[in-house]
């Protein structure tokens, strides 16, 4: 009998545990926009002073996902890096965007998403080889050894610079941002019942912001090396970035 009741009283207990776990799905989504309409890798788009331009690449890393509310703060993952190249290929696929998911969450009135774009300076003193070929921080190619830094943010593409119709030799776009300085927090208010947040970026907005203006892209085409001058260029693109990845809900 006691064999019996010990058995009932576990049964109850875990059923009692499981009706007080109350776990979601959450997604996050991420669309590269041009003015409002989906942004096509390869295909000519205006810079913000008119001038064709194609981008070709676009990724960054977050760091410190997170979910809070006034007491507490759920952390969802160190690290992730976003790659929306491949989904900015086509129409089709640029409409779907680029999702990372998370299962499992405890919902407790989490009311704002919060995350870093770039990484923290911890994270940042480490370098791929600590980590497995397949994680986050181990892709050697989002690493810069000489100036022991991963790079946080990537902007590539083409401008027509002299507007003589076409992309010539020495027309590319190549904006590489690192260092722990760059980092910036996002923070932004959610409905406990949502399963997926949706982002959009706009790449006007990357390159043309209330806060720093248009971006010289003539005197810097090119950010690739960790000089002073280049890491407040770095922070200006940075800044935009962050600011420019809006809700879309």
């Amino acid at each position: 009998m006691t064999k019996i009741r010990t058995a009932s009283y576990l049964f109850i207990f875990l059923m009692l545990a499981a009706c007080g776990s109350d776990q979601t799905d959450l997604s996050i989504n991420f669309k590269l926009e041009n003015d409002g309409g989906p942004l096509v890798f390869f295909e000519d788009i205006q810079y913000p002073d008119g001038r064709s331009m194609q981008m070709t690449k676009v990724s960054f890393y977050l760091s410190q996902i997170e979910l809070v509310n006034d007491t507490k703060v759920e952390r969802l993952s160190e690290v992730e890096f976003v790659d929306l190249t491949e989904a900015q290929l086509l129409a089709s696929t640029a409409e779907e965007g680029t999702t990372i998911s998370y299962s499992d969450i405890e919902i407790e009135d989490f009311g704002q998403l919060r995350f870093n774009v770039g990484l923290t300076e911890t994270q940042n003193n480490t370098v791929p080889g600590d980590y497995n070929s397949g994680d986050a921080l181990g892709m050697s190619g989002e690493y810069w050894t000489d100036w022991n830094s991963y790079i946080f943010i990537k902007l590539e593409g083409k401008l027509d610079f002299d507007q003589n119709g076409s992309y010539d030799a020495g027309e590319n776009i190549v904006l590489h941002l690192g260092t722990s300085e760059i980092t910036n927090t996002k923070s932004v208010n959610i409905d406990e019942s949502q399963s997926t947040v949706n982002f959009v970026i706009d790449i006007q907005d990357v390159f043309n912001s209330a806060e720093h203006g248009l971006y010289d892209i003539d005197s810097k085409k090119t950010l690739h090396q960790l000089t002073d001058e280049n890491i407040e260029f770095m922070t200006i693109l940075a800044s935009n970035l962050t600011e420019a990845i809006k809700l879309n809900n």
